[in-house]
């Protein structure tokens, strides 16, 4: 067989391969999304989240870090925490399932993308 007509790997099922792509991509968290979920503006929310990622609690991001938030109160921030904890794990199923189905072989691109565009 000439080297031109050789079957490659990525020839005889690209799908796989894209679909590998995707969930290598991982399902990420749109703040954009989860921001306008929680009616919380944009750069307020992703002061908040930083915050509360460093490990900081929600009152003392209130009481000592309102310059950094915009003066949320404690029920926004607590609305900010369960938001990212929701997508978070959200997130995590999406790449559980992901997994699952690839492991038995039937994970396709397009189901690779249907899965990380749920909502």
């Amino acid at each position: 067989m000439e080297d031109s007509q050789r079957v490659t790997p990525e020839d005889s099922i690209p799908s796989w391969f894209a679909a590998q792509r995707l969930m290598e991509t991982s399902a990420t968290i749109n703040f954009a999304h989860v921001a306008k979920l929680a009616n919380v503006p944009l750069a307020q929310f992703q002061a908040t989240a930083e915050l509360l990622d460093d490990g900081n609690t929600v009152p003392f991001i209130t009481r000592y870090r309102k310059d950094q938030t915009g003066g949320l109160d404690e029920e926004q921030i607590r609305r900010i925490q369960r938001a990212l904890d929701q997508q978070r794990a959200l997130a995590d199923r999406k790449q559980s399932i992901l997994k699952s189905i690839d492991s038995q072989g039937k994970l396709t691109e397009e189901l690779a993308a249907r899965i990380l565009a749920t909502d």
